[in-house]
């Protein structure tokens, strides 16, 4: 089975517009994602790009707004009109979460980033992880116990 390493932001409004066409894409070829959820501004910076907070209005509401629209709508994706409340809310334990889950990622990737861009949850928060992670058929103890340790850590 071929293997792609899938490197994306847990609360990425671009992973969550093309979370369930990549999934077709990769059922359709036999292809199993790894999750590899990372800290999406260090990146970019160390790429030569501009910070997030250092980008013109314009860019942010036509980047961020219009864009985000425009494949929502393409995508037929759901999506919150506003940006979510809790964007700027810590994302080392949803990171974990998904790194835990393993087999189980793809389904709970998939819930976390819907919970944020459709129904603007807090992603940060464990009491809101939990039915995601209940729901895809997991048990939120082990995966939010499994989160925050200094093995799943290091690699998110």
């Amino acid at each position: 089975m071929t293997v792609i390493d899938y490197y994306y932001s847990a609360h990425s409004a671009y992973a969550w517009l093309g979370a369930r066409r990549l999934y077709e894409i990769c059922d359709a070829h036999g292809v199993r994602l790894v999750h590899k959820p990372i800290e999406l501004s260090p990146v970019i910076e160390a790429a030569g790009g501009r910070p997030f907070a250092a980008r013109t209005q314009a860019h942010v509401d036509y980047f961020f707004g219009r864009e985000i629209e425009r494949w929502s709508e393409l995508r037929d994706v759901e999506i919150i009109r506003h940006r979510p409340t809790y964007h700027d809310a810590p994302l080392a334990l949803a990171s974990g979460a998904i790194i835990a889950a393993e087999e189980g990622a793809d389904a709970l990737s998939y819930a976390i980033l819907q919970a944020h861009w459709r129904d603007d949850a807090d992603i940060s928060d464990p009491a809101a992880l939990a039915p995601l992670i209940a729901g895809c058929g997991l048990d939120p103890d082990t995966i939010l116990s499994a989160a925050c340790t200094d093995a799943i850590q290091t690699i998110y």
